[in-house]
């Protein structure tokens, strides 16, 4: 039986504190107690995309107009329901596909998950819960940011304001700083194709196991 000591090392590791899923980029997120892994991301995740009459994509980075829209899913019979914040009137879609992922931790200082990259060319393989990732580098920011999550006004101040606080803010052993500049945030992964059909939940340990040649 392990000892207070051990119960507490483990208590206090590092874990999986939310898991959020966005089915339409730049719009709303479900909130989720557990997600499946598909192929290289989380099923479900930035699995729609709108469109307009010539094809093209309409996202945050194209247009802050899209703050102004409520998002709720029916996944199961692929439709969302879209709101005007403003004036109330809804509309309901059929989407298209895309891909990609989102976790947060919990139990960690500030920035800790900038222990799951290391310099350009080298990754950082780790597990959560079941479920091994590999930290490729850390996450630039684009124009979304900046805007308002409601009303998609941008605030010119915000990229220094960010640029300042991660100067001020950055952890002694981050290696963000060969990476380029401080407009970064969050950290790239990669999910091994062996990881497809487990589960992350809440609650599971993050490991960090080794560095991993990029190619």
């Amino acid at each position: 039986m392990a000892g207070p000591e051990t119960l507490m090392d483990t208590e206090s590791m590092p874990s999986l504190g939310r898991i959020r899923i966005y089915p339409i980029k730049s719009l709303d997120h479900m909130e989720l107690r557990e997600v499946n892994v598909g192929y290289q991301s989380l099923k479900g995740d930035r699995e729609f995309a709108m469109v307009d009459s010539d094809g093209q994509f309409v996202n945050g980075k194209r247009t802050g107009r899209v703050c102004e829209l409520h998002a709720e899913y029916d996944l199961v019979k692929r439709l969302v329901f879209l709101t005007a914040r403003q004036t109330g009137e809804l509309h309901q879609f059929h989407l298209d596909l895309r891909f990609r992922a989102n976790l947060e931790l919990q139990n960690v200082p500030p920035f800790w998950e900038e222990r799951l990259f290391l310099e350009p060319g080298v990754g950082m393989r780790f597990r959560i819960g079941e479920v091994t990732m590999i930290g490729i580098n850390p996450r630039a920011r684009c124009n979304v940011p900046p805007r308002h999550p409601l009303t998609g006004a941008t605030d010119k101040l915000f990229v220094k304001s960010m640029m300042t606080s991660r100067t001020q803010t950055l952890p002694a052993d981050s290696m963000l700083p060969l990476h380029g500049n401080m407009y970064h945030l969050t950290v790239n992964t990669f999910i091994p194709d062996s990881e497809q059909g487990r589960v992350l939940r809440v609650g599971d340990k993050v490991q960090i196991l080794d560095k991993v040649a990029l190619q």
